[in-house]
This record gives structure tokens, C-alpha cells and sequence, in this order.
């Protein structure tokens, strides 16, 4: 794993590079830090083939960074040794600033609302499926007839994590409403989230 990574990152025998497993797996991958030179770091992920969607990871990140998703960059893939080395992007997420005042929340969330609204306004025709696999969905996706699931994802995303109210928005549409009296914003969802009431 270490030659790997020493490889990928154009790092010489000569310096040293520590590696550190990191708590959690998802669908039978290990992640680990990789620490050298004392500052620099990436994340080290070793992955079970035998789970199909793992060998699909490497080319998904890939395409969500082409279409300006932030995620961690690829740095290398390995694929006969199920390695991948990926960006570092720290230990703090948005669950970890759960409870901070909303002076520090609210633009972190405003930038994730505009991602997701990125991502799934992204037209299922022009998805690269000769060059990015995915796996079967679970079901039909609700549509706004665009072939998009925007408005309807990127809302319930908005309820479930209770951001409709600090945000500002009001419930007008033929959606139903949500629990907990969410209302829906009366503006396009880019405008919405970049114009939270003050």
C-alpha cells in the first residue's frame, strides 16, 4: 500500500511516510491517513471488489469533479491492488459543526444546498454512462418533468435537515408539505439558497 501511495505521489524511498487507519469503513473500504513531511496528508482507500460499487468509486469522483461537485481529487487508483489515494480534506464535516452559532453553519450549508442542487439538477441524458457505471437505483426517482430531480430532492433535503426556516423560505407549490411545517421557497433554488432572510 505504502510503495502505492509513495508512487502516486512522486515521493522518493527517502521520505518517510506514516500511515494511520481511520475509525469507520463504508461498503468494504478501509480508509487511512497518510502523513510525510510533517504537513502533508492524503487518504489511502482499500477497497473489496467483491462489492461491485466499489470498483465504480475512483470514475464517480472523477465525473463529480468534472461537473464541479466538490469531493476529495483522485490522486491515484490502482485497480488490480483495489487501491485508491484521495485528497485529504481534514477530520471537521458539517455534523461536526452541528452546533455552532448560525454565523458559521449557515454559509457552510448554504454551499452544500447549492452542491446538491448542482448535482442533482444534472440531466440523467447527459450522464457519461460509457465512461461512469452506477449501480441499479432502488426505485423510480420523482421528477419535475425536466428529467431532473431537483426540486423535489434538493426540498426534501432542505426539510429533513431543517434549513427552510433559517433560511427564510416559504411554502408556496404543489408539493405536500413536510413535517415539522417546512415550507417551500418561492424562488429558483440557486436564488434561494444564496439569499437566505437576514
Amino acid at each position: 500500500m505504502i510503495e502505492f501511495a509513495r508512487q502516486a505521489l512522486g515521493l522518493s524511498e527517502s521520505v518517510s511516510i506514516e500511515i494511520a487507519p481511520l475509525a469507520g469503513r463504508g461498503s468494504d473500504r478501509s480508509f487511512f491517513r497518510l502523513t510525510w513531511s510533517h504537513a502533508d496528508s492524503a487518504i489511502l482507500v482499500h477497497y473489496d471488489p467483491n462489492r461491485v460499487e466499489n470498483t465504480y468509486y475512483g470514475d464517480i469522483a472523477l465525473f463529480l469533479d468534472d461537473i464541479h461537485v466538490p469531493v476529495p481529487r483522485l490522486i491515484g487508483h490502482e485497480r488490480i491492488k483495489c487501491l485508491m489515494l484521495m485528497e485529504d480534506l481534514g477530520d471537521t464535516d458539517l455534523w461536526a459543526l452541528k452546533n455552532a452559532p448560525w454565523e458559521t453553519r449557515g454559509d457552510l450549508y448554504r454551499k452544500t444546498l447549492v452542491t446538491v442542487h448542482r448535482l442533482h439538477s444534472f440531466l440523467e441524458k447527459d450522464f457519461p454512462g460509457g465512461r461512469v457505471k452506477l449501480m441499479e437505483g432502488f426505485g423510480p426517482a420523482p421528477t419535475t418533468g425536466s428529467g431532473s430531480t431537483s426540486s423535489i430532492t434538493l426540498w426534501r433535503v432542505c426539510a429533513a435537515s431543517g434549513l427552510s426556516r433559517p433560511l427564510g423560505w416559504s411554502w408556496k407549490g404543489s408539493l405536500p408539505p413536510l413535517p415539522g411545517g417546512f415550507k417551500k421557497p418561492d424562488v429558483p433554488w440557486c436564488t434561494g439558497i444564496s439569499n437566505p432572510r437576514t
